[in-house]
């Protein structure tokens, strides 16, 4: 709680199956509409598995995936330190060219900067970088590190 009383964690969002695929669809949408031709896909493990599945297949883009964790206090409800994994996974060696990053949803944009981070760190081969995702709340602090956004779904 913070001083004047208010709950200072984010309120529980609950969606059901059909409509989780549908805000999948959209951002597959939003993507296409973009005309953003991206040669890598790469998703966020756990929360960005099925979007990045879909996202895969409708695209015709080999999926690769990046473990990240940063949500395990208080049964995965409170935030932590960032951990990313030391690898991708993917059947290419490596990522290059223009990557897609795809993740379920952002809330503050701390674990999209900090992998944004991790990758033009450690992926010479990466031409541009851009980001799809759902959004939750606030994610300005992902845009003031420089950010680029290709497509959010709301």
């Amino acid at each position: 709680m913070d001083p004047s009383g208010q709950s200072l964690s984010p309120p529980e969002l609950r969606v059901d199956w059909e409509e989780y695929y549908r805000l999948i669809e959209r951002l597959a949408l939003q993507i296409h509409q973009s005309g953003y031709a991206f040669d890598s896909l790469l998703c966020l493990a756990r929360g960005g598995l099925r979007a990045g599945d879909v996202i895969s297949r409708i695209f015709e883009r080999p999926l690769a995936v990046l473990t990240v964790s940063s949500y395990r206090a208080q049964a995965g409800t409170r935030r932590g330190e960032l951990r990313i994994a030391a690898a991708i996974s993917s059947i290419d060696d490596q990522l290059r060219g223009k990557v897609l990053l795809v993740d379920d949803l952002v809330d503050s944009g701390t674990t999209l900067a900090g992998v944004v981070r991790y990758l033009r760190e450690r992926s010479v081969q990466i031409s541009e970088l851009r980001t799809a995702f759902q959004t939750l709340s606030s994610w300005k602090r992902f845009q003031k590190q420089g950010g680029r956004t290709l497509a959010k779904s709301k």
